[in-house]
Parts: structure tokens; sequence; C-alpha cells
């Protein structure tokens, strides 16, 4: 994942997916592979954890932030000379035994702009059903900023990812929901993948991160009730106003870096339904590193405090390489004061983002609708629908739907 991509993913890093919805009882089995020794009950205080994966990165490198770039992640396959590392500790802990620590090697202080990543991978816990993971942090100091990640890769859909991100100065519990691919009629995007599920913590500069009770639970979507679903009318996610220019209200483009190499107008030929779709077009310019975005800013009022799903049919012919990320993002600053912050500060912010990567090299498909399910926190002051499109290629996108999911 690329850095700017990275920089504004880490916008949106705070999820509270509490109670939305129904919890299956009783629960599956622990799932399989290393996911199953989560607890830390095992072992002594000061041995690394089986089957986890240390990064210390900086900000601006792909690294410990860039998940589901390679599938089956190697828990040996660390940096040669990390700065952080994870081990068990009876230090502190949020209940049994032991916990594990994330944190730095020695007392060498930390420029800003590193992180510590400490991650997790295995088969998913409930086969292809929608999934709560939970976990409890704890960092040394209300000032650092601390993360939490859940990543699905599937052949069906690349990459699923909802990220929670706040200040955790006491033990707190971070949640976040992945609903599996569903994306009926598209190629896969990786043939012969295995599934697999990636949670991830991240704490910064020289902080210390706690973790501990990671959980996950099954849960039931086909089990909301249909009365406890509102439809909220948002203006022009149907694409039927625009402009003899192509324009489309509502609707913005934001180049990645200039010169722009994309377009965004209006189709009157290719939709779904109505008189128009939205057309966005990739070109390569130059050596343009990063793709562009089209996004769309609504008013989080009716929002605050409640779980949002939001829907979307997308069409797509795509160059070499090409891939989609499809995000909805709840943030505290409003995009432009966004802009202006440093990552550490981005991290730092209470925010909850969730995405979808999928695509192919040089696919197409028709129109597929892709769900993404998200809490919106009280505190929220920007709610943007966006799609990434990289490097080249064509999407089209249409009919859009958001519902708020009562508790």
């Amino acid at each position: 994942m690329r850095t700017r991509a990275i920089a504004l993913m880490l916008v949106t890093l705070f999820l509270a997916s509490c109670g939305a919805f129904k919890v299956v009882k009783p629960p599956d089995p622990a799932p399989s592979g290393p996911l199953k020794g989560v607890r830390f009950e095992g072992g002594k205080p000061g041995d690394k954890p089986a089957g986890w994966l240390v990064i210390s990165h900086t900000e601006g490198q792909d690294g410990g932030l860039a998940v589901g770039s390679s599938p089956r992640f190697d828990p040996t396959e660390e940096e040669p000379k990390p700065d952080h590392k994870l081990e068990l500790t009876d230090s502190d802990k949020h209940s049994g035994e032991m916990s594990a620590v994330l944190g730095p090697i020695g007392k060498k202080k930390l420029p800003k702009e590193r992180f510590g990543n400490a991650r997790i991978c295995g088969d998913p816990p409930f086969g292809g059903s929608a999934f709560r993971v939970s976990a409890f942090l704890k960092a040394d100091s209300a000032d650092i900023a601390t993360s939490m990640f859940v990543t699905l890769t599937e052949p069906e859909s690349d990459l699923r990812t909802q990220r929670v991100s706040k200040t955790a100065g006491k033990w707190t519990k971070f949640e976040a929901i992945i609903l599996p691919g569903g994306t009926a009629g598209q190629p896969a995007a990786s043939p012969g993948r295995r599934p697999e599920v990636c949670v991830n913590f991240g704490v910064a500069r020289s902080g210390r991160l706690w973790i501990d009770d990671i959980a996950f639970a099954k849960i039931d979507l086909a089990a909301l009730p249909p009365e406890k679903v509102q439809a909220v009318a948002l203006d022009n996610l149907d694409m039927e106003r625009f402009e003899r220019s192509g324009a489309i209200p509502g609707w913005n483009l934001r180049p990645s870096e200039l010169p722009a190499r994309s377009v965004m107008r209006s189709d009157t030929k290719i939709k779904r339904s109505g008189a128009a779709s939205l057309r966005f077009s990739a070109e390569q310019v130059g050596e343009t590193k990063f793709g562009d975005n089209v996004y769309y800013v609504a008013d989080p009022a009716p929002f605050l405090g409640k779980t949002i799903r939001v829907g979307a049919w997308i069409r797509a012919e795509l160059g070499e390489g090409g891939y989609i990320a499809f995000s909805v993002f709840a943030g505290l600053s409003t995009l432009e004061e966004l802009m202006a912050m440093t990552p550490e500060q981005i991290m730092a912010q209470e925010s909850s983002n969730s995405d979808v990567h999928f695509g192919n090299s040089g696919a197409a498909f028709d129109w597929v609708r892709h769900e993404q399910t998200l809490f919106v926190p009280r505190s929220t002051r920007s709610l943007a629908i966006q799609f990434r499109l990289d490097p080249v290629g064509e999407i089209w996108v249409d009919d859009l739907t958001v519902e708020v999911i009562d508790r």
C-alpha cells in the first residue's frame, strides 16, 4: 500500500463496532492456525509469543502498514535489526497470568516517524461468515497513539480491512468487524490463494503497548430485522444530477500528485439505472507513483453514534496491475484539517475506517455490489465515501445506498 494511501487511511483508524449485529451463541470453535494462540497464557515472561511477526517501519516506507501485500506472512521474516520486539510479560495484564507487550528494544529514543507493528495471521475464524475481533490494549502513556487493524485476504476480494486508532493510557477495548467478500460475478483477484486473516497492532515511536484477551465472535447479518435498518437519503448518490460539462455535484476528484492523471465525469451510456453513472478513468502520466481518488463528503450528524452500511455498484475495465479501493471514512477532523497534519497526528486521532481492495490485472467485470459497514463515533466531523483507482483503467459507480443499522 503506497505512502499517501497509508496516510489517508490512518485518518480513519477508530472503530467501536459495539452491538451492531447479533452475536451468534454458543460461539463457534476457536480459529485454526496460529490465530488460536492469542491469549498469551503459555510460556514465561520474556518469551516471544509464537506465530507473531514484528516490524519496525518509518512513515513513508512500505512496511508494517502495508498489510495484504503478500499472502501468508512468515513470522520468521523479521527485519535484520528491528527497533521493536513483542514478548510475554506478567507485569501488567487485563486478565489471566500474562499479556504481551510491544515496545522498543533497549533504551534508544526512537524518532516520531518510527512505528512498531506486531501481527499474527491464520485461517478465517468462521469460514465465510462475518465476524468481530476484539482486544484489550494499554499504552504506557495516554499520549501514545495505538492502533488495531484487521485484514481479510480472499480470492474474490484482495483485501478487506477495518481499522481502529485511539490513545489508550489504560486498558481499553478495541473492536472491528470484517465482512467476507460476496462479490459474485467478479473474476478471482488471486486464483489459488487461501483466505487469510491478519490481526495487527501498532504503537508510535518509543511507546510500549500491552495486548491481551484477543477474541473472535461470529456475527449473523441475516439476523438483523428489517425494521432495524433505516435508509438515509443523501444527495446525488445515484448520479442523476450532472452538468453539461460532465461534472457530478457532490462528487470530487482528488489527484494524488500533479498533473492529475485521472478524469471523473458522468456517463449517460453506461449506467446501472437511471440517466447516468460516475465514470472514473485513470491513465499513466510520467512516473506517477500514486493512484487518484474520487470522493463524496456527507454531513455526519444523522449518523453519530450509529453503525452504517454503505453499498455501491461498481463496473470496471482494469489495466495492467489494476486494482480498486472502496473506502468509508469517519474522522475527527475535516478533510482540510487532515491535509495539514503529520502522519503521527493523524494516527493519534480517534477515527473509523472500513475499506476493501479488489480487482485483477487486466480484468473487466460487469456491475457488482460491494458493501462496507462502519461505526460512526459521536466525535466524527467528516464522513466520506471514496474510490481509488490504480494504476490505469476505468471504473463506473452507480446507485449508492447508505443505511443506518439500529442496535
